[in-house]
């Protein structure tokens, strides 16, 4: 077989892969329902593609980079955050209309959007995460051919999300918080009461149900401030698990539990 036909059998097993998602009704779900376009073992980023559970939404998300993951976490724990879907699909109808805007050659393959996050005032937007504001930076590409595609991509994405009437942007990964992602991700841990068993899970469980404001962006120590608040924090978590109020301590203000620069 020449390279031609090589290339036209790959093209078709992409074209059936995508057919079978589409079948599947990937995308189609709402909350524990959704199921992303693109899942984690399907992505070629083998070592950061992976499949984290969300306690909130009650099932597996799907990143496909660290800067996916880190935006996910950072996101999920926006109170004001409704539903997150990932790896979400473009109506290929609609992505047709705005390449014919830019005079663009229509895709073959179904495209997707990393993140759609709905918000609880009825607000939706949609975000490209990418490693930083650098990669569209001409001069760093020996193949220009490389950098206009990936500017079309942008411009399609971005008209596509403009044709629905929902705000897109980018997010770049290197302005994001790493220790604010990972201190959510061990606080998310113990969202659910079954994972909680230490006294050091009740801090975290307070922390991830906004009963205790502590500044994530830095280190946290969170065995230490447990075990040196530990009446505190069983008194609260008492409180909480037995009434469900709504009680939120440790601001700035307030030293106690805080946890940071420990």
């Amino acid at each position: 077989m020449n390279r031609e036909g090589q290339d036209q059998r790959r093209q078709h097993m992409k074209e059936k892969s995508d057919i079978n998602k589409l079948l599947e009704g990937r995308c189609r779900g709402q909350g524990v329902e959704y199921v992303a376009f693109k899942k984690a073992n399907e992505s070629h980023s083998i070592g950061t593609a992976t499949a984290i559970y969300d306690p909130i939404a009650g099932r597996t998300v799907d990143v496909l980079s660290m800067n996916e993951f880190r935006f996910f976490m950072i996101t999920r724990f926006d109170p004001k955050v409704v539903e997150i879907k990932e790896q979400m699909l473009m109506i290929p109808g609609l992505v047709a209309k705005a390449a014919a805007k830019n005079g663009f050659r229509i895709p073959t393959n179904i495209l997707t959007t990393d993140f759609v996050v709905f918000y609880e005032d009825g607000t939706i937007k949609a975000f490209s995460v990418k490693s930083s504001k650098k990669i569209f930076d001409k001069e760093r590409y020996k193949d220009k051919g490389k950098w206009r595609a990936l500017v079309r991509r942008q411009k399609l994405e971005r008209d596509y999300w403009e044709l629905l009437g929902v705000e897109w942007s980018n997010v770049y990964g290197d302005e994001l918080n790493v220790m604010e992602a990972a201190n959510i991700r061990a606080c998310l841990k113990c969202y659910n009461q079954q994972n909680v068993s230490t006294i050091d899970h009740m801090y975290r469980y307070l922390i991830a149900h906004h009963h205790v404001a502590v500044d994530l962006t830095q280190k946290i120590h969170f065995a230490k401030v447990a075990k040196e608040n530990e009446e505190e924090i069983r008194r609260l978590y008492k409180e909480v698990t037995d009434n469900g109020t709504k009680t939120c301590i440790g601001t700035r203000e307030n030293n106690l539990l805080r946890g940071n620069h420990l």
